[in-house]
């Protein structure tokens, strides 16, 4: 079976190695490695005092409708437009898309900055599935196809493509972890400061033993804003998926604005995954933002409208840029603090469903500390 060894005894870990089919992957994010071992010997890798887990099948989370408004919408509903009007649009940052791809859609082929190809190592950005395309437009697209109206969050951030899913959809967890520990390894490069997790996986232990939580975590001490999507297996309770389930991380659930700018006919939307947390009962989501029935790019250059938490990730992650733009001292526990602290909550909504509330992010901006005075 395919699995990830982890460990803090670098003695045990060779031992492991010698006791494996074969390694597949170095994991050093998360101290380990993947690789095949017969069912019979994983006794004997844990005999070692190691943890070991599934190198499990993860799925990009879906939910799509066909009918819904464009992003001028979710914009509105959050009031981005005065962070522009004041200079603010992501200039300078960063936001790593860690996904299906990024087809070179108009509105944001001229602002790849880099791309890094986990499933078939091509060189050009390409996206055979959609879902990065379209998450990434939401983040960062400049809206050049339909003059404007679907512009992303963050129009002028630079835009990292992570391809670790393939034509399905589909990936392994350490091919998730290679993603973020790709991001931490070239966020200076690349000047990342923001990663975005549009993707989802059942949570059946602890973040401690999770190890997608865990390379999260490793990303957020390594000093980039990792927003996490809270999954779409509601309404039940304690349905948020990993990496959700991850502390530090922003998580975000999926806000249904009813294709209005208002916010007093707001809701979340049924399927947002609910916290608590399945295993450590962590109080999650965060936040949420809009993710119902989103208009974004396709990969046939037009686009296409989906619903879920993976759309409502990526307007926390361009509304995060925007903050950076103008804040770029401010680190992730600052800016979590302070969308968490300014999210406006919506009426009837419990903190199960929908954490603090929708974000707001110009008052997420007079929240943040001021930029240091000169000298």
């Amino acid at each position: 079976m395919n699995v990830i060894v982890r460990g803090s005894d670098s003695a045990a870990l060779a031992r492991a190695r010698a006791r494996v089919d074969a390694v597949t992957a170095e994991l050093p994010l998360v101290d380990g490695f993947a690789a095949t071992v017969d069912d019979a010997r994983i006794g004997t890798l844990e005999g070692l005092g190691l943890h070991v887990s599934p190198d499990a099948v993860v799925s990009v989370p879906r939910d799509e409708r066909d009918t819904g408004a464009g992003l001028d919408v979710s914009r509105g509903t959050l009031g981005i437009a005065s962070l522009w009007e004041k200079g603010w649009r992501g200039q300078g940052v960063g936001i790593a898309v860690l996904d299906t791809g990024i087809a070179p859609h108009r509105d944001l082929r001229d602002r790849i900055v880099a791309f890094k190809d986990l499933v078939h190592d091509r060189a050009r950005p390409y996206d055979e599935d959609g879902h990065g395309t379209h998450v990434a437009g939401i983040a960062a697209g400049d809206g050049a196809q339909s003059g404007g109206r679907n512009a992303g969050l963050a129009p002028a951030a630079s835009v990292i493509g992570i391809k670790a899913f393939d034509e399905k959809g589909d990936t392994t967890v350490s091919r998730i972890i290679q993603g973020i520990q790709w991001a931490v390894d070239n966020r200076e490069k690349y000047h990342i400061r923001v990663v975005n997790l549009s993707i989802g996986a059942d949570a059946t232990v602890s973040w401690k033993d999770d190890p997608i939580a865990l390379a999260v975590e490793r990303g957020w001490q390594s000093g980039l804003f990792m927003v996490t999507a809270a999954g779409n297996k509601g309404p039940k309770p304690s349905t948020v998926q990993s990496p959700g389930i991850s502390p530090s991380s922003i998580t975000v659930g999926n806000a249904d604005t009813r294709g209005s700018v208002r916010r007093d006919d707001d809701r979340v939307f049924p399927t947002s995954g609910r916290g608590p947390t399945p295993v450590d009962a962590l109080e999650k989501p965060d936040v949420c933002a809009p993710g119902t029935n989103v208009m974004s790019c396709d990969t046939n250059a037009g686009y296409v409208r989906m619903t879920g938490s993976s759309m409502a990730a990526p307007m926390v992650a361009g509304a995060a840029a925007v903050l950076l733009a103008a804040r770029p001292d401010a680190t992730p526990a600052q800016l979590k603090k302070a969308l968490m602290d300014t999210a406006k909550p919506v009426r009837g909504e419990t903190p199960a469903t929908q954490g603090r509330g929708m974000i707001d992010p110009p008052a997420a901006l007079a929240a943040l500390p001021p930029p240091p005075g000169p000298g």
